[in-house]
């Protein structure tokens, strides 16, 4: 039976992923299917946050694809840009800036590269020069990674993502004409897709930042309402759905209507404590912002 079949069966089911994937490598019959299922238990392993044992399971898997002789082909290119993305969410900078790198200079070695595939190791680059701090960095990856998704017509959605990105990096580095233009260009794509993309709450979030910098506090707060609403219609009250009821809520203080700031600042010390726990930072300092806001 194919592999990634039986995974969806297991994933769709609800059953112990970790567990279907540790017997399958314990049964495995040969080389290749051990670098699928390595694969798939690292992916599995970051994605539940235990980025240790998710390094090992990509380590073994580039360990075998070299062992095969196969180190310049799209598997081991693919392979090193996840060990290095676990890496850098390990904060593990230098080896995830040197898997990066080797994935890159195998994509560009190889003719069967895709912008798609070349532009999702930019991008993680990119996140990685973001978390340093280093936002030229950042910035220049991310022009490159547009460029790269530029190639092709199919990937608009991913295009108006990593627009958004850069706008992101550009609102960091005060460059607000830039982020601007960056933004209008994300949105017009967005806007004029068939399907709402679940990356177009990010713009949209944004573009109220601009203009809440510009000093328009009712602009940007008309801009959040409508991106709350998306978000919570897409994934719920998570974080971002929070962090903007937060946006919201000093926005609203701004323009003088104290009764919605405290609504949604209210919202947002409910959300933290319930997504971060009554005494993490993030929580207290919600709260603290909340008492002072029912002083005045």
């Amino acid at each position: 039976m194919d592999i990634y079949k039986e995974l969806d069966e297991v994933y769709a089911s609800g059953a112990d992923v970790e567990a279907f994937l540790r017997e399958r490598v314990a049964k495995a019959e040969d080389e290749a299917e051990l670098i699928i299922l390595y694969n798939e238990l690292g992916s599995f392993l970051r994605g539940v946050s235990r980025f240790e044992e998710s390094a090992t399971a990509f380590e073994k898997a580039a360990e075998l694809i070299s062992e095969t002789g196969d180190s310049v082909s799209l598997n081991f290119a693919t392979t090193m840009n996840n060990l290095a993305t676990t890496y850098r969410m390990m904060g593990d900078t230098a080896n995830a800036l040197k898997g990066y790198e080797t994935s890159m200079a195998v994509y560009r070695a190889l003719p069967e590269t895709t912008p798609y595939l070349y532009a999702g190791v930019l991008n993680n680059l990119s996140a990685l020069y973001l978390s340093e701090g280093k936002l030229k960095d950042a910035a220049e990856v991310s022009e490159e990674t547009i460029r790269q998704l530029e190639q092709d017509a199919s990937l608009s959605d991913e295009l108006a993502t990593a627009k958004t990105n850069l706008a992101s990096i550009y609102i960091r580095l005060g460059e607000t004409d830039k982020a601007a233009s960056a933004l209008d260009e994300a949105l017009r794509i967005f806007e004029s897709a068939d399907t709402e993309s679940a990356h177009y709450p990010a713009a949209l979030n944004n573009s109220a930042l601009l203009k809440a910098f510009a000093g328009d506090y009712a602009g940007a707060a008309e801009i959040w309402k409508q991106t709350l609403e998306k978000i919570g219609r897409v994934f719920g009250e998570n974080a971002d759905y929070a962090m903007t009821c937060r946006n919201l809520a000093r926005s609203m203080k701004k323009t003088g209507d104290r009764e919605n700031a405290k609504r949604y600042l209210s919202k947002t010390a409910e959300l933290f404590e319930k997504i971060y726990g009554e005494d993490d930072p993030n929580t207290e300092s919600v709260r603290t912002e909340l008492i002072e806001l029912l002083k005045g």
